[in-house]
């Protein structure tokens, strides 16, 4: 579902992006030192607040949540002809 290489992120879809391209490696440090959810995890770890069963099984849970989302999403019908100027504001 998810590929090492993407880091989520739509071509173009950030400005400063398409003016300075980042490296593979300024996107490997991005990834491993400074992904603010890995920081979290390891402060929480280092101040006692959390131990690592508690985070894994949180990570467990989140991915089953959003797995569930994804089957959902996929699985909902598209929406009727009529409904597709409703909600739009622009």
């Amino acid at each position: 579902m998810h590929d090492e290489d993407n880091d989520g992120r739509f071509p173009d879809q950030s400005p400063v992006e398409v003016r300075y391209p980042r490296s593979k490696q300024e996107e490997h440090t991005w990834k491993t030192d400074r992904d603010p959810i890995k920081v979290l995890a390891k402060w929480l770890l280092d101040q006692g607040y959390a131990d690592a069963a508690s985070l894994d099984a949180t990570a467990s849970e989140v991915r089953a949540i959003m797995e569930a989302a994804v089957k959902f999403a996929i699985a909902a019908p598209y929406p009727s002809v009529d409904e597709v100027e409703k909600h739009v504001y622009a």
